[in-house]
């Protein structure tokens, strides 16, 4: 069909970007040379893209003998949610250093959940701070990892 795209190209097309974006950052781990290591850091990294790549190339090849999965590109009327929780994410991003990880996170839950359709006031309230406070937990208590924290009122 003309102006139309196998779907699987394009699948294929994502994948291969995947494989040389995992190959460079491969590329990037410091390797320590030893006369005894026939492998390093950087081996099991390079054997992923380059699966990922071989298997990119086979659903490529075979998208070809399936004529019936084609698309048009069109813009879908879903595509204002994509774009406002793509806002919103960036939003998130934005305001994680001024506002801290604990009071960022339970807002972007609640409008990320209104977003999606959740309308019950329990639950907008009750999950996104059980679920920041497992996190907070997970994080600070058992990894000892630290989270931001507001730069604002310092």
């Amino acid at each position: 069909m003309k102006g139309s795209v196998h779907k699987n190209h394009v699948l294929a097309c994502l994948i291969w970007l995947l494989a040389a974006f995992v190959y460079w950052q491969a590329l990037k781990i410091p390797v320590l040379k030893t006369d005894l290591s026939l492998v390093d850091a950087s081996f099991f990294p390079k054997i992923i893209a380059v699966l990922l790549a071989f298997l990119a190339a086979f659903v490529f090849f075979r998208a070809s003998k399936e004529p019936e999965n084609y698309l048009r590109f069109r813009l879908a009327p879903e595509l204002a949610y994509v774009l406002l929780f793509s806002a919103l994410i960036l939003a998130y991003i934005v305001l994680l250093p001024y506002c801290g990880f604990e009071s960022s996170s339970i807002a972007f839950l609640i409008a990320g959940m209104w977003l999606l359709g959740m309308r019950r006031p329990l639950l907008l309230l009750t999950v996104p701070v059980g679920i920041t406070a497992l996190v907070y937990l997970i994080f600070i208590r058992i990894m000892h990892v630290p989270l931001p924290i507001s730069t604002r009122f310092l």
